[in-house]
């Protein structure tokens, strides 16, 4: 009997130092850093562009609040290209960075200011998503779902007393939902 107990315990004990060392297996690199400007203090939101070429890698990340950036799961290797920039901020480049398996490879960048005038900005945009007669979340329903309505007549009309707060315009029609919205 305590032979047997013997036994499992060992069993279990090696399942569970190869199931460690299963878990253990890291194929990739990190890249992080800091971006500061030329006084030390943390720049939020600077543009970080990572790109190895012979690779195929290119992947942009934004800085953090205190300046910081982590690109995690990298190909190991090199050479990788690091390119920063910030609105009002010179574009610094590092290149020839070789990332090694399993470490965090660390890029910090200061950046200096540089006066640049802006004559003008301009924002424009065009979407079939967003226009200025939606409001809210909205949900297409089709034909073929309100044919398959759980009711006598099958309209819009009773798809919208489903919920509360829906609303339907069907060729002019307004439907609204039970409780008049």
């Amino acid at each position: 009997m305590r032979y047997q107990q013997l036994i499992k315990i060992f069993v279990l004990a090696c399942i569970t130092l190869i199931s460690y060392n299963l878990n253990a297996q890291v194929t990739t690199a990190t890249l992080s850093g800091n971006v500061t400007n030329a006084e030390g203090k943390a720049l939020s939101g600077a543009t970080v562009k990572i790109s190895y070429s012979n690779a195929g890698i290119n992947k942009t990340t934004i800085s953090q609040s205190n300046g910081s950036y982590v690109v995690p799961n990298l190909r190991v290797g090199g050479p990788y290209t690091v390119t920063v920039s910030y609105t009002g901020f010179q574009e610094k480049l590092e290149s020839n960075i070789t990332l090694e398996l399993g470490q965090n490879t660390a890029v910090d960048f200061k950046l200096q200011a540089t006066s640049v005038n802006l004559s003008e900005v301009t924002v424009s945009a065009k979407s079939k998503i967003f226009d200025n007669q939606r409001t809210g979340a909205s949900t297409n329903i089709s034909s073929r779902q309100i044919r398959q309505l759980p009711t006598i007549s099958r309209s819009a009309d009773d798809f919208t007393r489903l919920t509360p707060s829906a609303s339907a315009t069907i060729n002019g029609t307004s439907f609204a939902g039970k409780n008049g919205q």
